[in-house]
């Protein structure tokens, strides 16, 4: 899943691990692939990983419109982490 819009109170462990499968365990999964293809067949290539503004600004709650998407915001930020790592391993 790619979010979970609930509340933060009513979010669960299952909600954290099935949003950070898809946001976080993907996008490293296909980087390792491609990085791995790319050495197996010499190729030098270009990746482009790309993540959320979500990742740098927290959109503020209100009555009318909760929140409801910490766990995507946070798992953005993972991702733009990831990306600078994998970068700075790679390169």
């Amino acid at each position: 899943m790619l979010t979970v819009p609930k509340p933060t109170l009513d979010l669960t462990y299952n909600d954290s691990k099935g949003v950070f499968d898809v946001n976080v365990s993907g996008v490293f999964n296909t980087a390792r692939a491609v990085a791995k293809l790319c050495l197996e067949r010499k190729q030098k290539g270009l990746m482009v990983i790309t993540s959320s503004i979500h990742s740098q600004i927290i959109r503020k709650s209100t009555v009318a419109a909760p929140f409801a998407q910490v766990f995507y915001n946070a798992f953005k930020a993972v991702i733009s982490k990831l990306a600078k790592g994998l970068a700075a391993e790679w390169l």
